[in-house]
């Protein structure tokens, strides 16, 4: 494998078949694990989508009507799931990976509407307990990691609480933000919605943490124009056989 394609889109709801089966097929073009959030997926219908999809696929859905992550792989690579843990409200889905002989916890997550710090402290808990070197967390995380930056006409600062917790496991566990780590100050978004005449409210709320270790093998990230969605789809690559930087 010479190069991992990662993409991650809150698709605001696949019940629809057509829209199901046409965001498969777009994203399944390009991209090797593709993570995605607000499913909307039934529980009881998770193995007709997995067939759906054609390979390989893990879930922690919530209802037809809100919520819920999953994580779909093509078949071009060789992966072994050791572990696999998911809340039981869809917002979070956490496998233990191995890729290329690197064993990574790797975790799809939808942050709650709600200031909810408690989500992100099991989040850390649940990333530590599986004790792997390497770490990839994505998703849409309903929060800006630097208001200034990352939010355009925000009144406030949204689920500040949570934020802090965000901000504590990323010390804690030694992540970066890897499109402000290879952006620096460039202010681009990932959602948008009008609020009133003329002014529209935008942020970077879905985006990407790795840890340190990862660093070396990360070849490009970037926000894609928004598909059948409010929210654009990010994207990782990673080069996991190029020598590393001392």
């Amino acid at each position: 494998m010479n190069e991992l394609n990662i993409c991650c889109v809150n698709v605001q709801g696949l019940q629809n078949n057509l829209k199901r089966r046409d965001v498969f097929d777009r994203l399944r073009e390009k991209y090797s694990i593709i993570c995605l959030i607000d499913t909307h997926f039934d529980k009881s219908r998770e193995h007709l989508y997995t067939a759906e999809w054609g390979y390989k696929a893990y879930f922690s859905s919530f209802s037809s009507q809100s919520r819920g992550v999953c994580i779909l792989f093509k078949n071009n690579f060789e992966f072994n799931i050791h572990n696999i843990y998911k809340d039981h409200d869809g917002n979070l889905l956490l496998l233990d990976i191995e890729i290329e002989k690197n064993r990574i916890s790797f975790g799809v997550v939808y942050g709650p509407n709600k200031d909810n710090p408690s989500f992100y402290t099991n989040l850390k808990n649940s990333v530590s307990k599986m004790g792997n070197q390497h770490i990839i967390l994505v998703g849409d995380w309903n929060m800006l990691l630097d208001p200034e930056l990352d939010g355009k006409n925000y009144k406030n600062i949204n689920n500040p609480n949570a934020r802090q917790k965000v901000l504590q496991l990323i010390t804690e566990l030694d992540l970066y933000d890897i499109f402000r780590c290879e952006n620096n100050e460039k202010q681009l978004y990932t959602w948008k919605r009008k609020i009133s005449s003329g002014l529209i409210q935008m942020g970077r709320l879905d985006f990407f943490l790795i840890s340190e270790s990862l660093l070396s093998y990360s070849k490009k990230v970037s926000i894609h124009p928004a598909y059948r969605s409010d929210h654009n789809l990010i994207s990782l690559s990673l080069v996991f056989n190029k020598p590393r930087k001392n």
